[in-house]
C-alpha cells in the first residue's frame, strides 16, 4: 500500500477533479492530522453551502506564477489559500508547499473546492486537544463542519470552545511566513539579499544580527569585528595592522579590511 504521503500527480489529479465538480468537496488528512490509517486516500462529500473557512477573510501574501497565496485574517486557525486559473501552475505551487510540509514532518489538512486549494499546517504535538479529548480534529472540523454523536456533547459545545481548540492546533504567524519563505525559494523567487548593519562599537550590531539569523531562515551572520578580533588574537599580520584602530574604537581602513 502507498503511504499517506502526497506526490505532484496526486495534487494534479485532485485539482482536475475539483474543477470538474463544483458541488463536491475533496479533503485529505495527513498523518497526525486526522487520518485513521496510513495509506493514501482522499474523501469526497457533497458541497452545497459555504463552510466557515470559506467565509473567513484572507490576506494575499504572494503570487507565484499567477497563483495567489493568501492567509486567513480572522479565523481561529491559520490556513493558507492557493488560488489560480491555470491548473498546472496551481498544482505545482500547492504541491511545492505541501512537499515542504512533508519534508519537515509538519501535519496538515487539505481541502479542494473548485479552483481553490486550502492548506492548513498544524502543530505536531497537538493532535488531540483538551476541548475534544475523544477525537482528532481533521479537515472537515477545521473548516467549521463539526458533527457529534450524542446530544449532550453537542449541547455543551460553544463557539469559544471550538475557537480555543483550533488555536491550539495552529502554527504561529512566524512559522507560516517561514514556510512561505521556503516556498519562494523552491519556486525560484528568492534573490540574494545582503543587509549591512553599521554602528559604533557596542551599539548592538552583533546582537541584532544574531537575533535576525535566529528568526529568519536562510540568513548568515558575518561580522568583520569578530573576524578582526580573531586575527588579533592569533597575532596575524592582518590583526597587527588592525589592532591600533580597534584599541581606540576607530574604523579600520578599507585597505586593511579588503585584505
Amino acid at each position: 500500500r502507498k503511504p499517506q504521503r502526497l506526490t505532484y500527480d496526486d495534487i494534479k489529479d485532485m485539482t482536475t477533479l475539483s474543477r470538474g465538480a463544483s458541488n463536491m468537496l475533496t479533503f485529505f488528512n495527513s498523518p497526525h492530522a486526522g487520518t485513521a490509517v496510513n495509506h493514501i486516500h482522499f474523501r469526497n462529500v457533497y458541497h452545497h453551502e459555504e463552510l466557515a473557512l470559506e467565509k473567513a477573510g484572507f490576506e494575499r501574501i504572494k503570487t507565484f506564477d499567477g497563483v495567489n497565496v493568501s492567509k486567513t485574517e480572522n479565523y481561529p486557525i491559520r490556513a493558507l489559500l492557493f488560488e489560480g486559473r491555470d491548473e498546472g501552475a496551481l498544482s505545482k505551487t500547492a504541491f511545492s508547499f505541501i512537499e515542504t510540509l512533508q519534508e519537515k514532518a509538519i501535519p496538515f489538512n487539505l481541502i479542494f473546492i473548485g479552483e481553490k486549494v486550502y492548506v492548513i499546517p498544524r502543530k505536531l504535538d497537538s493532535e488531540v486537544v483538551s476541548e475534544f479529548p475523544n477525537r482528532v480534529l481533521g479537515a472537515m472540523e477545521l473548516c467549521g463542519k463539526i458533527t457529534f454523536l450524542d446530544r449532550e456533547t453537542y449541547q455543551a459545545v460553544t463557539t469559544e470552545r471550538i475557537s480555543s481548540a483550533l488555536n491550539k492546533l495552529s502554527l504561529s504567524e512566524g512559522e507560516i511566513y517561514n514556510l512561505i519563505y521556503t516556498l519562494a525559494g523552491k519556486m525560484g523567487y528568492l534573490q540574494p539579499v545582503c543587509l549591512l548593519l553599521v554602528g559604533k562599537a557596542a551599539s548592538g550590531k552583533g546582537t541584532s544580527s544574531r537575533e535576525l539569523t535566529k528568526s529568519r531562515k536562510g540568513f548568515s551572520h558575518i561580522s568583520t569585528g569578530d573576524i578582526l578580533r580573531k586575527e588579533v588574537e592569533e597575532g596575524t599580520d592582518l590583526g597587527k595592522s588592525a589592532e591600533p584602530y580597534m584599541l581606540i574604537g576607530g574604523l579600520v581602513p578599507n585597505d586593511i579590511i579588503d585584505k
